[in-house]
């Protein structure tokens, strides 16, 4: 019992190549297997290990399949996938249990991938052919034309990357054209405002020349015509006293000439006569008494009046002494206010045109310093857009070669499902192999390395 299943432990790996456990134990139980020992243990520990030296013997001398054969006269091949990218081949396909190390001949396998019209492609194992169908090629044509479209996008953006440049350094000569035009513009204007400032400034002093002129000249010409006219009133005063004083001379002639006459007729005059002569004398002294009266009261308001004209006179005057001296002092003034006025619009046409100039330089050197960054932006944009190709032209080598080793590995786990499945190559070439050894491997002394004992000493 004990060594019963010490053989069968020798076998239970068989299980991994397709090969069930009832078939293990009727082959041991019908003597057809026996416990492995020596050079056949080994061989069936690296056969099932996937050593491809033990392979490669075994399909030299016809017990594996001919494309396990890897041994050329510079060694052993090299395959297209190494055991990392077979085991995930593998595990895609669902075999990978029976897989092991095994790094069998995937490239020299029989069979060609060939490419046939509207993309079908074939995997020909020799017992199967699978055809992926035109699905490939629709990958294909979709995959060129988002490629294509792309490339296509690629020449738009530098296009316009070129246009914007373009456009941006013609704007740039428009605005360098009007930062120029507006700067002379505003210069010219500055002169016009000086010129302006000395225009009003010259104005101002011709029209204060004419008004002093004639300020001095009014206040002349009023105090003459005060002084004319005051001397016309005292002369008017004159004569009217004069006027009076001839009054009385003649009313006091008459009086005299008719008291005269008066006695002479009381000389020659009857007592009736006599009386109404001295009736008459007595009124004519009555009327110069009164007459003379008068001419004393228009006298007195006659000095009167003039007192007044000369109150008045000398009221006027001071009055219009006091209003001149307010038109010189308000004469000066107006100069002075002109001045004042003149020094703040000089100062602020100054201030003025000092602000102009800084901000002018602060804005040239914004303009300098935007189109600097506007070089720089577009550079980036440029290598943005030239990495981008780039990236755009390597993912799509490194996108066509994942794609040739997904349909290479797709093909293979085809092909390889074929190979694994029950009842195929490789199993049927197990059975030979184990009743091979089981057989004391007959024939094997002139296998590689002849010069040993035994056919197996290369793998000891």
């Amino acid at each position: 019992m004990t060594q019963r299943m010490a053989t069968l432990s020798q076998y239970a790996g068989m299980k991994r190549f397709g090969i069930s456990g009832q078939e293990v134990q009727g082959n041991i139980d019908s003597g057809r297997w026996e416990e492995l020992t020596g050079a056949g243990a080994t061989l069936a520990g690296r056969l099932s290990g996937g050593d491809p030296y033990a392979w490669s013997e075994m399909a030299q001398q016809g017990m594996a399949p001919a494309w396990a054969n890897r041994m050329g006269p510079g060694g052993m091949a090299q395959g297209t996938f190494g055991t990392q990218a077979l085991q995930t081949a593998a595990q895609a396909g669902g075999w990978g249990g029976r897989v092991g190390g095994f790094l069998g001949g995937l490239q020299n396998a029989p069979g060609a991938i060939q490419s046939e019209a509207g993309g079908t492609i074939e995997i020909s194992t020799g017992q199967v052919t699978v055809k992926t169908g035109g699905k490939i090629g629709v990958e294909d044509w979709s995959t060129a034309e988002n490629r294509g479209y792309q490339r296509w996008q690629f020449g738009q953006q530098r296009e316009a990357l070129q246009a914007q440049e373009t456009y941006t350094r013609a704007s740039w000569g428009l605005q360098d054209q009007q930062t120029a035009l507006g700067y002379q513009h505003q210069q010219a204007n500055f002169g016009f405002q000086w010129e302006q400032l000395g225009m009003q400034d010259r104005q101002f002093y011709e029209r204060r020349g004419i008004q002093g002129a004639q300020m001095q000249a009014q206040i002349s010409w009023g105090q003459e015509d005060m002084a004319r006219n005051f001397q016309r009133q005292m002369t008017q005063f004159d004569w009217a006293e004069e006027d009076l004083a001839y009054q009385g001379t003649q009313s006091t002639l008459h009086y005299a000439w008719g008291q005269e006459d008066i006695r002479e007729q009381m000389r020659y005059a009857t007592g009736r006569q006599r009386r109404q002569l001295m009736k008459q004398e007595q009124r004519a002294t009555i009327d110069y008494a009164m007459g003379m009266g008068r001419l004393d009261t228009q006298g007195e308001r006659l000095d009167e009046r003039r007192g007044w004209a000369e109150e008045d006179f000398n009221r006027e005057k001071d009055r219009y002494q006091q209003r001149s001296r307010w038109s010189m002092q308000l004469f000066e003034l107006q100069g002075k206010h002109h001045e004042e006025n003149m020094d703040l619009q000089r100062r602020r046409l100054t201030e003025n045109e000092r602000y102009f100039e800084d901000n002018h330089k602060l804005q040239e050197e914004a303009r300098d310093l935007q189109r600097e960054y506007l070089e720089e932006n577009h550079e980036r944009q440029e290598k943005a857009l030239e990495m981008s190709e780039k990236h755009f032209e390597v993912m799509t080598m490194i996108q066509d070669v994942q794609r040739e080793i997904d349909r290479n590995m797709q093909m293979q786990t085809a092909a390889w499902n074929q190979f694994w499945a029950s009842g195929g190559e490789f199993e049927s070439a197990w059975r030979g192999i184990l009743d091979y050894i089981n057989s004391g491997m007959p024939g094997s002394s002139t296998s590689v390395g002849g010069s040993h004992d035994s056919g197996l000493s290369w793998m000891e």
